[in-house]
């Protein structure tokens, strides 16, 4: 839920901020910053409690989602992006790696149904910013422009709608954040009565054991060692196609989430702020549906079938938004569509890649320091270009989109071989 605050205000943070996109889309880029150094921190899980460090960090990440309306300068904004980006690193982490470790060995669909609570997230985020937002209103700014007679009634009327756009997203964002805090609260309460300790059939971060391959282990207290954990098969190659796979989705997905309300403003259509979020809170119910049937899809489909299935709804909803530029109906299908298509795609190539490869902590902060470092240049292009050339929103989705096709193709058919 926190997560999602600053996606829905970005047009309204360039106004408050008095700047351009190009500066207040460079938030998502000090977020990445903090979410690869965040992949390092969260290795000290192996000598830190768990619950602990995931207590502290998602407190950090509460508080500075929740003050982002408050922030004077670019740079705290930018500050409060850094802290953001580390904590939600250090606390996906070990979420996955927990919900997996709870699945292991049972039919439950556990990180389904966490990603299932995270869509919940979203859309009350968005629902509950929707009416504070006032979004593009380049125009009125003009019109105030063309008036003025001296530089005091400039300032005048520029701090007026400075402090107006901040005071109202100020409320929502921090009953926002005064909810949230339950969680960081009530996992420093099970680090104190209930702390966590690590699965006994869990085989112990097998990296560090690959110069004892030979070593016998007890059947009895391990699990069967999977296809592209064995010595006799490329386990880094195959790790870093896994992670590259998982960063390229990963980074379409984030694209569509961070920057979609705001190109939806700046697109031909040039719509409002409110009709913007209302476009995005519907097609994120529809993800968050997706998310729900998803937990009954794994009983009944193989996992790659899924996978096939929700990439084809990709590839028709971007190519929908590419037709949607100028016609608000197929913009409304092509929203929907796309996160219908998401819906199953980043749980469904954890849980693919879990098939083949224990998802140990290292493992995990090697996926997620893959997603950083390709999600680094993207707000330096999209901002750049967006408010005058909204199509390249939709140019790199599809880069994306394809190239992660192309790599899960790839595994694929080395699976076969293998």
């Amino acid at each position: 839920m926190v997560y999602s605050v600053y996606a829905p205000i970005m047009v309204d943070m360039k106004y408050i901020l008095n700047t351009s996109m190009r500066w207040v889309s460079l938030f998502t880029t000090f977020e990445t910053s903090g979410f690869i150094l965040g992949t390092v921190v969260a290795l000290l899980y192996k000598y830190v409690s768990r619950q602990l460090v995931m207590s502290i960090f998602f407190t950090l990440l509460t508080i500075a989602s929740a003050v982002i309306p408050l922030v004077p300068h670019l740079y705290v904004l930018f500050l409060c992006a850094f802290i953001i980006g580390i904590s939600s690193s250090v606390f996906i982490c070990s979420i996955y790696v927990w919900a997996i470790e709870l699945g292991r060995g049972t039919r439950v669909p556990m990180v389904q149904i966490y990603e299932f609570a995270f869509g919940i997230g979203c859309i009350l985020a968005t629902v509950s910013l929707k009416p504070y937002l006032i979004g593009n209103t380049e125009s009125t700014t003009v019109t105030n422009m063309t008036i003025q007679t001296n530089s005091e009634l400039y300032l005048y009327i520029d701090e007026s709608v400075f402090i107006d756009r901040r005071s109202r997203l100020m409320i929502p964002t921090l009953i926002i954040g005064a909810c949230i805090m339950t969680i960081p609260i009530s996992l420093f309460v099970m680090y104190l009565f209930k702390p966590y300790k690590e699965p006994k059939n869990k085989i112990n971060d097998i990296d560090s054991n690959n110069n004892n391959n030979n070593e016998m282990i007890d059947n009895s207290t391990t699990v069967m060692t999977k296809l592209f954990d064995r010595p006799d098969v490329p386990r880094k190659t195959f790790r870093l196609l896994f992670a590259l796979l998982y960063a390229l989705y990963l980074v379409y997905e984030t694209l569509f989430m961070k920057f979609a309300v705001t190109y939806f403003q700046y697109s031909p259509l040039k719509l409002s702020a409110e009709m913007s979020a209302e476009i995005y809170s519907v097609a994120i119910s529809v993800y968050t549906a997706g998310l729900g049937l998803n937990i009954l899809y794994t009983y009944k489909f193989q996992i790659k079938t899924i996978l096939v299935f929700h990439y084809g709804f990709l590839i028709v909803g971007t190519v929908m938004l590419l037709l949607s530029r100028h016609h608000l109906i197929m913009l409304w299908l092509s929203s929907i569509v796309i996160c219908l298509g998401m819906s199953a795609m980043y749980t469904g190539i954890i849980t693919w890649a879990e098939q083949y490869l224990d998802m140990t902590n290292r493992l995990s902060a090697l996926f997620l320091l893959c997603r950083g470092i390709l999600t680094l240049v993207t707000p330096f292009i999209v901002g750049n270009y967006i408010e005058d050339n909204s199509v390249i929103f939709i140019i790199m989705e599809f880069i994306y989109l394809g190239v992660s096709l192309i790599l899960f193709i790839l595994i694929d058919l080395m699976n076969k071989n293998d």
